[in-house]
């Protein structure tokens, strides 16, 4: 071979080498390097993706117990609604009161005689409004009357009770019937909520 053949093939030899070379390196590339890379990046994006996550919950939780204040809060104020006479005046507090002892005394089989406003007083941010009450009745409408206020909502309860028993002899086509009732005194309460 001759001397220019030789370092003609030296070069080819060389330029194969290298292209080759080029072929094996651009495989390793897109092959391995290239998707570790991109896992790499992905990667890295799912750890700033994971740390803005903590940070929202880190802030979230940082607000529960304001939220959970906030929401005692809400609670508190229905149970006083439901618990609690709303009214614009004592007067108007009471006659409310009025009404549903009325009612309660009605169902009971009693019959209400009287009712006198007490005076009304501060309560732990509410208003006590009260009423004495004269009513006559039977024993079972007595029971019948207290089991009806103390299920009430608004919360009413009662202090005081006095009883006396009342007889009363009634002549009838059949003969006489004696009518065994009850004068009953109580006074009775509940809370009300005025406009601030």
């Amino acid at each position: 071979m001759t001397p220019a053949l030789s370092s003609m093939s030296q070069a080819r030899s060389k330029t194969l080498a290298l292209g080759l070379l080029a072929i094996v390196i651009g495989t390793a590339w897109l092959g391995v390097v290239r998707p570790m890379i991109g896992a790499y990046a992905g990667q890295q994006r799912e750890w700033v993706r994971t740390a803005e996550l903590l940070d929202e919950f880190t802030r979230i939780a940082a607000e529960r117990p304001a939220l959970e204040r906030q929401r005692q809060a809400l609670a508190d104020a229905d149970v006083a609604q439901r618990l609690t006479l709303a009214a614009e005046s004592d007067g108007v507090a009471a006659a409310g009161l009025q009404r549903l002892v009325k009612a309660a005394v009605e169902r009971a089989g009693g019959s209400l005689q009287s009712t006198q406003v007490k005076a009304a007083r501060p309560d732990g941010g509410f208003r006590r409004v009260g009423l004495r009450v004269q009513m006559t009745g039977t024993v079972e409408a007595l029971r019948q009357t207290l089991l009806s206020l103390e299920a009430s909502q608004p919360l009413i309860y009662g202090e005081g009770l006095e009883l006396r028993a009342r007889q009363q002899a009634r002549s009838t086509v059949t003969g006489v019937i004696e009518d065994r009732t009850l004068e009953i005194r109580l006074d009775v309460y509940s809370l009300a909520r005025l406009p601030a």
